[in-house]
């Protein structure tokens, strides 16, 4: 008993010297937002590369907010990390801007309140830092007739928007089947994107680089697509699984206002039809039989079909094409998760070069009726080469 006493007592000991350390590098402030409600961070110093910021993208010791302090005061130390109750961590200034500007969810996972942070929880001595720094960023909020421009880019992207699948010889590129189909989209799509575009431009004004090509939860909307299509896009491929065993399939996405090829890599007929389009066999998890519950989903599910535009974001993938079985139905439900952010950048700066074509076209008489205008556009860093229009 003795012994185990004092291996209690030790054990103790050092429990207590690790919450006193932790209270030493740790700091905890609660943070609130102009609806009331309340969130705690812990703060903290990062004294190596380890540590990343959710919203910069770089070790959080380096990040660099222009116009604010580097470090948060905290009584025991200058913090440079601050992390959420849900465990994402960021720069203190970062996030600090970021809930004051748009609202006081995680960026990363959308956790938290969603009011705006109030002033009064930047430190005193920091305050009219990033007072200052907020009427900057108020002076680039956009306009009502900018949200209403945005509005028509959105709707005009999700009303243009097709799906295509296209099935290709096996020696090459011509097409011998195909099908296309435009997106099913809800007004609350629209929402949602607007909400995207507008959160990425008040994070740009936090970062100053966000990187809007890659497929992340704030950049991405799912869609559906007709029943019908769902239909011929299975009957497409299982007859050329026929009369063209060795041909490729390959999904593409097609909108007027983007002038660069969005689509998957190409895959085997054979292998489209085994992994997408054909239900599970009998006897196997998933599959279709008598006593298969039309109102529940299988067990097994197709792996998804990534779709590139290598001009814009290389080899990240800026949508995903899902098949879903459920019940006794021989065609997969079909939905296309996209990013939309980058679509709709896309489109309203294609557009706007457009306009600007046609006012040259009005303003200067040199420009005939047919003038072949060839445009490089410059979009996330990369060119989007051979715009080519008639004018």
């Amino acid at each position: 008993m003795p012994a185990r006493s004092q291996i209690s007592r030790r054990k103790s000991r050092r429990v207590q010297a690790n919450q006193h350390v932790d209270t030493e590098m740790h700091a905890l402030e609660v943070w609130r937002a102009a609806t009331g409600e309340e969130l705690q961070c812990k703060l903290y110093m990062a004294t190596d590369n380890s540590v990343h910021c959710g919203i910069m993208h770089e070790p959080a010791r380096e990040v660099e907010v222009e116009d604010l302090p580097r470090g948060w005061p905290t009584g025991t130390c200058e913090a440079n990390c601050a992390q959420l109750d849900c465990g994402h961590i960021f720069h203190p200034a970062a996030l600090a801007l970021h809930f004051l500007v748009t609202d006081m969810r995680c960026p990363v996972c959308r956790a938290g309140p969603i009011g705006r942070m109030q002033l009064e929880s930047v430190p005193d001595i920091m305050r009219a830092a990033y007072a200052a720094k907020l009427e900057r960023v108020a002076k680039t909020s956009p306009s009502p007739e900018d949200i209403q421009q945005l509005r028509c880019d959105i709707l005009t992207v999700l009303t243009q928007l097709e799906v295509g699948l296209q099935v290709l010889g096996t020696e090459n590129a011509l097409t011998r089947a195909s099908a296309r189909t435009r997106i099913v989209f809800e007004s609350s799509h629209v929402d949602e994107i607007e909400r995207q575009v507008l959160h990425a431009a008040d994070t740009r004004g936090v970062s100053g680089d966000a990187d809007e090509t890659l497929l992340t939860r704030d950049s991405a909307s799912t869609f559906g697509m007709h029943r019908s299509f769902q239909r011929l896009a299975r009957a497409v491929v299982g007859r050329q699984l026929e009369h063209n065993a060795a041909g490729r399939v390959r999904f593409a996405l097609v909108h007027p206002l983007v002038p660069v090829p969005m689509s998957s890599r190409d895959i085997g007929v054979a292998e489209a039809w085994n992994e997408f389009f054909n239900a599970p066999p009998a006897g196997e998890p998933g599959a279709v039989g008598e006593a298969a519950n039309a109102s529940e989903p299988r067990a097994a599910q197709p792996r998804p079909i990534p779709l590139f535009c290598v001009a814009v974001a290389g080899t990240h993938p800026v949508g995903m094409l899902r098949a879903h079985f459920a019940g006794a139905a021989a065609a997969p439900e079909l939905t296309v998760e996209l990013n939309t952010l980058m679509l709709v950048n896309i489109a309203a700066y294609v557009r706007q070069v457009l306009e600007s074509i046609r006012d040259a076209v009005e303003q200067h008489t040199a420009f005939d009726a047919h003038t072949e205008v060839e445009i490089t556009a410059q979009y996330a860093g990369g060119a989007v080469n051979g715009l080519q229009f008639m004018l």
